[in-house]
């Protein structure tokens, strides 16, 4: 099951920093993983981690990263 996040307005940055944001203890192995591997898409497409975001673009990416909220 996919969980979304919606950027907000003043974020101005890559897909993997975005998702380090909300998710800090997440291993960085599993982030890039789960992005190559297209269990992570920005507006229900497969990307990169290098993908510049912009205001209300929406992030899918695994519940299983719900758990490495602090």
């Amino acid at each position: 099951m996919l969980c979304q996040k919606i950027v907000p307005h003043d974020f101005q940055g890559r897909l993997d920093r975005f998702l380090r944001r909300y998710f800090r203890y997440l291993p960085q192995s599993l982030l890039e993983k789960s992005i190559r591997k297209g269990d992570v898409k920005v507006n229900h497409q497969r990307t990169k981690s290098s993908t510049r975001l912009k205001g209300e673009d929406v992030v899918s990416y695994p519940q299983e990263f719900e758990a490495f909220i602090p």
